[in-house]
């Protein structure tokens, strides 16, 4: 919930997913062939009618549209050869809000909005939707409701927040879980309102009953957005039934194969980043496939949503199903740019069938881009946005290609990654430092998504994690240590930026100015005999007292000059940076006048008594 709220429109591509016996009016031989291979196929996998259920996928989201108030919406979607959709609160329209941390256990009931036809044939065909004659017919219904949450506004903002929903019963044709028609559909979000507290869900921009052709790569994508730019990450999780129950798979699938296919387990893939899901399917089957869609924002997971994925398999009678390029005509579907750089490139569609012509939309899931379509007879789509900032991350969108393949159109989905890397900004590594051992580097690193390393230029240095802007490094040599930090900005290049390390020796002794001195005038000179200031450490001489001037004041053995008579007291100071500090030690240099000859005096008499006189002796000097 930040900010202004998007309403982002969809692409639907859909197939329905209980099939019956086509009718056979009078048309040409070869249409009447495969009309009958087509309902024969279609007995053999999915039995008779009288069993078909009517559930065949949907999604449970929900939009922040003030502080507690929450707009829940239900998509979900009919196979119109079943019963009819849910009516009332007790035939599918109830769901439940609870959160265990605040007590709440809530049973509300949604309202219709609306519903649309979604069957994905060609104009020649009669939809089973809107007549008994049709073969083919899907809806999608919606649901809402308006929650409010004030009641708990006093209980905190827990993480443990789930809107749930279920109806019986799935769709009989399932074949890739025990005992489908007796299996509800069970839809799951979940909300941590402790992070955040007033978020919207992810959102669909693909309806889940895709069709698709044995021996044809299947390519699928949910088309899941975030209005509020959170990062999404998609995985499978085994198919739910009430109460968040798991539901077995059938023999022959698993977690690891929700889809029969002739690579085993494992062989279907889901890329975690775009959504989409690939496997070359090898028998004819009705799958399920449960997303889960989980957001993060900062780094912590905010919520997550789920739905159920039909996937119908069966034979496409001679047409191969379109396909879509990635980005510029290659096989990556993943470009990356900086924030600020205009980015555009094509996608490129095309349909093995002669005489087939290829359409190709997307879901609009990255706000401020444009993608135009142009072509024929297979349309190219080109793609432009100019990133910011506030783009920084993983910025994905789908793709649907179809063809006009009749009476079922072929279609496959496609995921699309734009990822934006932060600005270049020139590297900073920092002041210059001064350490006694050990030193923590203050280097700068603008934007956490950009790599930076520190290495050693000269001297010596261990860092604690050269990834780290304020690592500390151990093992400094004595004297002057360069490291440079690099910053990573592809693809907008690299820059780098050095620190100096001046390590003092700790092992450096207290100052110590050397003995006292004596001379005698006309003599005025004298030799210093400090102790030593090793590197970096500076050793200096200062006049404390009488006067002196020394021929180099760093030098612990410089020559003084120019003393006078008298005492002349010198200061040998030892700034061994935060080793010790400042130490200090004085020596004093004396200097005498030459001695003159003795005068005693003239000589004196006295009378007795007196006993004592005075003495007229010349002062010494």
């Amino acid at each position: 919930g930040r900010g202004v709220r998007r309403t982002l429109p969809t692409f639907r591509w859909f197939m329905a997913s209980t099939l019956r016996v086509l009718r056979t009016p009078v048309l040409k031989t070869r249409s009447i062939l495969r009309n009958l291979v087509v309902a024969v196929s279609a007995l053999l996998l999915w039995g008779s009618e009288a069993k078909a259920t009517h559930a065949v996928g949907g999604e449970l989201t929900y939009t922040c549209v003030g502080v507690n108030q929450y707009l829940v919406t239900l998509k979900f979607y009919r196979d119109c050869n079943g019963v009819a959709a849910p009516t009332n609160c007790n035939n599918g329209l109830g769901f439940n809000i609870s959160s265990a941390h605040c007590g709440a256990n809530i049973n509300e009931c949604l309202t219709l909005q609306g519903v649309q036809i979604i069957t994905p044939i060609c104009p020649s065909e009669v939809d089973r939707c809107t007549s008994t004659s049709g073969t083919y017919g899907l809806e999608e219904y919606t649901f809402t409701k308006l929650v409010n949450l004030n009641a708990y506004a006093n209980c905190g903002n827990p993480n443990d927040w789930v809107f749930s929903w279920a109806l019986c019963c799935r769709n009989n044709a399932i074949t890739s879980l025990q005992n489908p028609g007796n299996q509800s559909l069970y839809l799951r979000t979940e909300m941590n309102r402790q992070a955040v507290a007033c978020n919207n869900s992810p959102q669909f921009g693909t309806s889940p009953t895709p069709y698709y052709c044995i021996g044809q790569q299947i390519n699928y994508n949910p088309g899941a957005f975030d209005i509020d730019g959170d990062s999404l990450a998609y995985d499978l999780i085994q198919p739910r039934t009430t109460n968040n129950a798991t539901i077995p798979f059938a023999a022959g699938y698993s977690l690891t194969q929700p889809i029969r296919n002739g690579g085993g387990a494992g062989a279907v893939q889901v890329n975690p980043i775009t959504g989409t899901l690939t496997c070359i399917p090898n028998v004819q089957q009705v799958a399920v496939v449960t997303y889960r869609v989980r957001e993060f924002r900062n780094g912590v997971q905010i919520g997550s949503v789920t739905r159920d994925v039909q996937i119908v398999v069966r034979p496409c009678l001679g047409n191969t199903s379109p396909t879509a390029s990635g980005v510029d005509g290659t096989a990556n579907y993943t470009t990356t740019v900086c924030a600020g750089t205009p980015v555009s490139f094509t996608i490129s569609t095309t349909d093995l069938n002669a005489g087939q012509t290829t359409t190709i939309s997307w879901n609009n899931a990255i706000p401020g881009a444009t993608f135009t379509t142009s072509g024929s007879p297979f349309q190219t789509a080109t793609f432009n946005w100019t990133p910011t900032i506030a783009d920084i991350g993983n910025n994905t969108f789908a793709v649907q290609v179809g063809d006009n393949a009749c009476p079922l159109s072929g279609s496959n989905q496609y995921g699309y990654t734009v990822v934006v890397t932060p600005p270049f900004t020139p590297a900073n590594a920092g002041p210059d430092l001064q350490s006694c051992g050990n030193v923590v580097l203050q280097a700068q690193q603008p934007y956490v998504q950009t790599p930076g390393q520190w290495t050693v230029v000269s001297g010596s240095g261990t860092f604690s994690n050269a990834n780290d802007q304020n690592s500390q490094v151990s093992g400094l040599s004595v004297g002057n240590n360069v490291f440079q930090w690099t910053l990573d900005y592809a693809p907008c290049g690299t820059t780098s930026d050095q620190v100096t390390v001046v390590n003092f020796d700790a092992g450096q002794q207290s100052a110590n100015a050397g003995p006292d001195q004596q001379l005698c005038l006309p003599s005025n000179s004298a030799t210093l005999a400090a102790n030593t200031a090793n590197a970096p450490a500076v050793g200096q001489w200062n006049v404390v007292q009488g006067s002196g001037a020394f021929a180099n004041a760093n030098s612990p053995t410089t020559t003084v000059t120019g003393l006078v008579a008298g005492v002349n007291r010198f200061r040998w100071s030892i700034n061994n940076g935060p080793c010790i500090g400042v130490t200090q030690d004085d020596v004093i240099i004396t200097v005498y006048s030459p001695l003159g000859n003795a005068n005693e005096g003239p000589d004196q008499s006295i009378c007795t008594p007196a006993s004592s006189v005075q003495m007229n002796a010349s002062a010494a000097t």
